[in-house]
């Protein structure tokens, strides 16, 4: 962003010893080459593509992909430690110069597995909301297996820090989370024991409260219990959130949360039908009106959703997208994990043709 002016000292450059534009000052170069593309500043020199990564750019000025990554022991069904506990690691890939970049861990550690439950990996669940990541559910304690968060943990990419959120009324698992309107919805779930309460229970925090003691709302519960069966996505869209209660099988079932209105209400049939995998709305302007896609786990398609006739079409196929069990959508541009999390899949929906790139983990994850 520009600086305020100040005709008593000559202004301080940013990049001491090369100019951004010759015989302009900074500040006026910066709001000239902010219009710019930020693949044609990061290619045409290096004055130009420190400024990219400047913290006194405007922003936001492209996206990364944010990935909560588990060495590759652990996921292969080895242990990080004798006790069975691992460590998360978060890195960033940035698509300019296709790189990871390491950034700080989150001050947990989880447990991935335990031999009581036999070829099953514990669920670790997360969301994004406002450019922050949330992690919101794990497991620790491998005594009880109790859950391991009694509060959300929130990144935040400008000060590459971890903080965290209000606590939960009911610290759980095997949840449905999600993000609306720029709030935090928690869904369902399983707490230390089962309890009906709790699996019907939807909570919301209000991310942007300028309250000082943020906390949970109870929102209108949940028809029934069905929905802590597994970890599902509860994806924000429309203004309302979209659940599925398992994920793959047939006899699934589907509902819409209004949050306008505070009403739950059944899935139209037709999406329901068509919901065979992860799926993930593009939030682009975080108004909720961009398309909302899935990614058939079977068939290795990705398909966006038509509204007005209740129907999914197929906007590309690839085998990558076999095996889909995550994914996430920006600007266009799907992001699929597939294979355990070895693979993940960039879609480019908005070329033509549909362009598809597959983005290899950093290495040992």
């Amino acid at each position: 962003m520009a600086e305020e002016s100040d005709t008593r000292r000559p202004r301080r450059r940013l990049h001491t010893g090369s100019e951004l534009i010759s015989a302009l000052p900074d500040h006026v170069a910066q709001l000239i080459l902010h219009r710019l593309p930020p693949s044609l500043l990061f290619s045409v020199c290096r004055s130009w593509r420190r400024l990219l990564y400047s913290p006194s750019f405007p922003s936001p000025s492209f996206s990364c992909l944010y990935a909560l990554l588990f060495p590759a022991s652990a996921l292969g069904g080895g242990c990080a430690d004798g006790d069975g506990e691992t460590v998360l690691h978060l890195s960033a890939f940035d698509p300019l110069s296709s790189r990871w970049g390491h950034l700080p861990s989150p001050p947990v550690r989880l447990l991935l597995s335990h031999p009581s439950i036999l070829c099953h990996r514990l669920p670790v669940q997360s969301l994004s909301s406002r450019q922050r990541l949330l992690l919101i559910s794990a497991t620790t304690d491998r005594l009880h297996l109790r859950p391991a968060l009694d509060r959300p943990l929130v990144f935040l990419p400008e000060s590459r820090a971890w903080t965290p959120g209000p606590p939960f009324t009911s610290p759980r698992r095997w949840c449905a989370c999600g993000s609306a309107g720029g709030s935090v919805y928690l869904a369902s779930g399983v707490s230390a024991e089962f309890s009906q309460h709790v699996a019907r229970s939807l909570e919301k925090w209000d991310v942007d409260s300028p309250d000082r003691k943020p906390r949970w709302e109870r929102r209108a519960p949940l028809p029934n219990s069905k929905f802590c069966r597994d970890t599902i996505e509860a994806v924000g869209w429309r203004a309302k959130l979209w659940i599925v209660n398992i994920k793959g099988g047939r006899h699934r079932e589907g509902l819409v949360y209004d949050a306008g209105s505070d009403r739950w209400e059944a899935m139209p049939m037709g999406m329901l039908a068509g919901w065979t995998g992860p799926v993930a709305s593009d939030d682009t302007d975080d108004s909720g009106s961009g398309p909302i896609y899935c990614a058939d786990e079977h068939q290795g398609t990705l398909k966006v959703y038509d509204e007005t006739a209740d129907t999914w079409r197929v906007v590309v196929e690839s085998e990558h997208l076999r095996g889909a069990t995550q994914m996430a959508a920006k600007s266009g541009k799907v992001c699929v994990v597939s294979r355990g999390g070895g693979s993940i899949s960039v879609v480019d929906t908005v070329s033509r043709p549909v362009r598809v790139c597959v983005v290899d983990p950093p290495a040992g994850f």
